[in-house]
């Protein structure tokens, strides 16, 4: 059976939002919009904030294209609001959403389910540092509750054992510090790691 732009009705191209990853999901938004126009699709973009129920009831729309980054948009929030309002929408429903936002029990259903996955340590506070080390390194660092980190911790093997920062180390971590401030993404810490153990430039009040 073929679909026709029309059965899709009136469709609301939900983006933006109010998670750091905002400025991301207008420009994914901004396409999906214009890649719907053109298939004659009766879209409309839709900047989503804390009154999008009304927008959407006000709008008259048949469904929904979620475009929306990160908390509010991927966690089961905005998923339980449509399914009251009785709207479609794309994407996964609102256990799927929230349980995959949550990155660590995520890791935790899938090794109960036998699932292959790498060794994973949440991090709560700084004593959580030593369990992570202990996995050894390289490590990916990412908050627990984004589907993108919105903050990291750099760590490293000194090549020569010795875990005393370089000049290079303190260098390249400022060009890192400033990259990642761009895309609204902090550095939390930034550990060398040697034989005998590790400098923390956070601690030296380094960051």
């Amino acid at each position: 059976m073929s679909v026709r732009a029309q059965d899709f009705g009136k469709v609301a191209v939900l983006m933006g939002g109010w998670s750091a990853e905002r400025e991301v999901s207008l420009v994914s938004g901004r396409a999906v919009l214009a890649g719907l126009q053109s298939r004659a699709v009766e879209a409309h973009g839709v900047d989503m904030d804390r009154d999008v129920m009304q927008v959407l009831r006000d709008g008259g729309y048949d469904r929904v294209y979620n475009v929306v980054h990160g908390r509010g948009g991927e966690d089961g929030q905005l998923q339980g609001l449509l399914d009251v309002m009785d709207l479609p929408y794309t994407g996964s429903g609102v256990l799927g959403s929230a349980l995959a936002m949550d990155k660590f029990r995520t890791k935790l259903v899938w090794r109960a389910s036998g699932l292959p996955t790498p060794d994973f340590v949440l991090l709560e506070e700084h004593a959580d540092l030593a369990r992570a080390a202990g996995m050894g390194f390289p490590q990916v660092v990412k908050a627990a509750l984004r589907h993108n980190a919105a903050a990291v911790i750099l760590a490293h093997n000194h090549p020569s054992g010795v875990a005393e920062p370089s000049a290079a180390d303190r260098h390249i971590t400022e060009r890192l510090k400033t990259a990642l401030q761009l895309v609204d993404i902090r550095v939390l810490d930034h550990l060398v790691v040697g034989d005998a153990g590790c400098v923390s430039f956070a601690q030296r009040g380094w960051l």
